[in-house]
């Protein structure tokens, strides 16, 4: 994935449950803080978003907190167009690769047309 620097309060959280981990709290997370229960029930939304482990280490070390959380706008937005990137290389349509990633055609096409110009 990319190698962008993610925001400081991103990397709090991940270098508990990793770097994708982290990524994938910030994508889901609505609001910028995060409370991380004390103890995690079994229907906690923290489980499907990050997997069971990944909460419970959550959980044990920032038992009660709330912890701001950043969007990590651009470190996704790198990752994302750097797998565009890719399967364009590996010939996928610009249709297929949309369909995918779960963005429009046109966002591919862009993708693609600003990195040929650098």
């Amino acid at each position: 994935m990319s190698d962008a620097a993610l925001p400081e309060t991103a990397q709090v959280v991940a270098d508990i449950i990793g770097r994708e981990g982290a990524l994938a709290l910030a994508r889901a997370c609505k609001c910028r803080s995060l409370y991380i229960p004390k103890r995690l029930p079994l229907d906690h939304w923290l489980r499907d978003v990050v997997g069971d482990a990944h909460a419970e280490a959550l959980s044990k070390e920032f038992p009660g907190f709330i912890l701001p959380m950043a969007k990590c706008a651009n470190v996704i937005r790198a990752e994302r167009d750097k797998r565009i990137l890719s399967m364009r290389r590996e010939g996928m349509s610009a249709a297929t690769i949309a369909a995918r990633i779960g963005v429009a055609e046109r966002t591919v096409y862009t993708v693609v047309c600003n990195n040929v110009r650098q």
